[in-house]
């Protein structure tokens, strides 16, 4: 396969600085500039905080949002107590989806284009009356010149995922994390995520910018189902030669008919749609949209077809927020 070469230096996690040996990383063609484009952005968003407002914190994990039209970007800061490559091989390992992501419904890995680069396929389950989302995205890692890790994803097309019935195809318009080895203990990762997403279909922007701002604390899920796991030793992570060795989870995995797929073969992609950490200030709120509704808009002389319309569409998406806070 045609590769664009850049270089990039390896990942020691132990207390000393970043080898100085360079190695070449491999990147299709094709696709270097869209992915080249995408890490960019999200390491210059991410490095000016003050373009971000502040929402919350929760166990250690910063949460910011920015808004971008009809669209919300959020960006989190925290950390994980497990090495880079522990972190990689989890976030990169097509078995473990379904044990941070509670509405996977079916991953699979779609293929592998080369050691730094496949397409995922993730669909998420449905809420009563809301469609599941799913996404088609082409994910690529590599390790930064200073030496973190940074994994990347945007919405694509391919031949074995074309759009399915009763699913809503999703963008994923930038998804991230960004990986650094910590300063002082090497069995730790110091992380950045990033997502900007949009869920299509007739969810109320209110509701999509909570499914997004939520996705912020993401890294607290990841967390906890690693330290469910046996222990396992770091490595240094280094880019890939083409032609070269392929580990950090990259071509063990066969490829995988996304339409058989279950969540146990869950592939990893790098952004989800609907877990959530809410609180009951969000069921209260649209149970409050609910009332005006179903009472506020008779007052208006509105057509009694298209109120029962708009109330059964005020009931799905109430249903809906109560789902992901209950399923926490």
């Amino acid at each position: 396969m045609s590769a664009t070469l850049s270089t990039s230096v390896d990942v020691d996690e132990s207390e000393s600085p970043p080898s100085s040996n360079t190695r070449p990383y491999e990147i299709p063609a094709k696709h270097a500039a869209e992915l080249d484009g995408a890490i960019t952005s999200m390491l210059d968003l991410s490095a000016n905080l003050s373009a971000w407002d502040f929402q919350s914190e929760k166990d250690g994990v910063k949460a910011y949002s920015k808004s971008d039209g009809r669209l919300l970007s959020v960006l989190a800061l925290g950390s994980i107590p497990f090495a880079p490559s522990t972190v990689l091989d989890y976030l990169l390992d097509p078995s473990r989806k379904h044990e941070y992501d509670v509405s996977c419904a079916t991953c699979s890995r779609v293929r592998r284009l080369d050691a730094h680069t496949v397409v995922d396929y993730f669909a998420s389950k449905s809420v009563l009356m809301v469609s599941g989302r799913d996404f088609v995205n082409l994910v690529h890692w590599r390790v930064l010149p200073d030496g973190a890790i940074v994994m990347v994803g945007k919405a694509t097309t391919d031949v074995k995922v074309p759009p399915k019935s009763g699913l809503v195809r999703a963008e994923v318009h930038v998804a991230g994390w960004k990986i650094t080895p910590h300063a002082t203990d090497a069995h730790r990762s110091d992380i950045t995520f990033m997502l900007k997403l949009d869920l299509k279909g007739s969810i109320p922007g209110y509701i999509q910018s909570k499914v997004v701002l939520d996705q912020a604390f993401s890294m607290i899920d990841v967390t906890k189902a690693m330290k469910k796991l046996p222990p396992v030793a770091p490595y240094p992570v280094v880019n890939k030669n083409c032609g070269g060795s392929i580990d950090a989870a990259a071509a063990t995995e066969p490829e995988i008919d996304a339409d058989d797929a279950t969540a146990s073969d869950a592939s990893h992609v790098t952004t989800t749609t609907t877990t959530t950490t809410g609180s009951m200030a969000a069921p209260l709120y649209a149970f409050t949209c609910f009332l005006g509704v179903l009472y506020g808009l008779p007052f208006c002389g509105i057509d009694d077809a298209v109120h029962d319309v708009l109330v059964w569409n005020a009931i799905a998406c109430m249903c809906f927020v109560l789902f992901m806070t209950c399923h926490r």
